[in-house]
């Protein structure tokens, strides 16, 4: 979870950071896992990679679309994907700021909607669920436009990608509001046009999240 987590500070510092070779930023599933236990939703279907639901019985977003998807957090959301595509990494930080003014719940409805938009973009793009190389292939080829927004390494970027899909990491273990940084600058750049791509995902994220509840 994001809890305590301060969303705008840790942009702060991976836009002024100086790249290393390798970065602790994100190690292992992390957040990803904290939030699975929370929500109950850790489940995939046979030789898929994209996550589908089980009854959690528990949250509801407060302010709601007919959908059940919290109007807010996916426009917020929306919003800074589109500024990371554009490679802004001044808007970039200045929208990050504002999800601290969130409680730590609804912060953690923007890290489980993200998750699941970069899950499915990345099995978007290789038309399957990913082997670690894949991995290390797409971060590799996806760094240069990643860096423009964040200055960390193609470890960080892959190692991000390894948490998404439970994979062992390259690093050491790190998670929290860098991750859903991390999360968000690869995310963003990995869409060809977030503005027109995200629109036909949403049904499937909201089915995700209301299945069987």
């Amino acid at each position: 979870m994001l809890k305590g987590d301060n969303i705008g500070d840790a942009a702060r510092r991976m836009a002024l950071a100086t790249a290393p070779a390798r970065s602790p930023l994100v190690a292992h599933a992390g957040i990803w896992l904290r939030l699975w236990a929370l929500f109950s939703w850790a489940r995939l279907r046979p030789g898929e990679g994209l996550p589908v639901t089980r009854k959690s019985g528990r949250w509801r977003p407060a302010r709601y679309s007919s959908d059940g998807l919290d109007e807010e957090v996916w426009q917020r959301l929306a919003d800074v994907l589109a500024v990371a595509n554009r490679g802004d990494g001044d808007t970039f930080l200045r929208l990050l700021k504002r999800f601290d003014t969130w409680s730590d719940e609804r912060r953690d409805q923007a890290a489980s909607y993200l998750f699941y938009l970069l899950r499915y973009r990345v099995a978007e793009i290789l038309g399957r669920r990913p082997a670690a190389e894949d991995l290390n292939d797409l971060a590799g080829r996806t760094h240069p436009k990643y860096a423009k927004v964040v200055r960390e390494s193609v470890t960080t970027l892959e190692d991000t990608l390894r948490a998404v899909f439970m994979m062992a990491p390259t690093g050491t273990q790190q998670w929290g509001a860098r991750l859903f940084v991390s999360g968000t600058a690869a995310a963003g750049v990995l869409f060809s046009d977030p503005s027109a791509d995200l629109a036909p995902i949403r049904p499937h994220l909201a089915a995700w999240l209301s299945r069987d509840a």
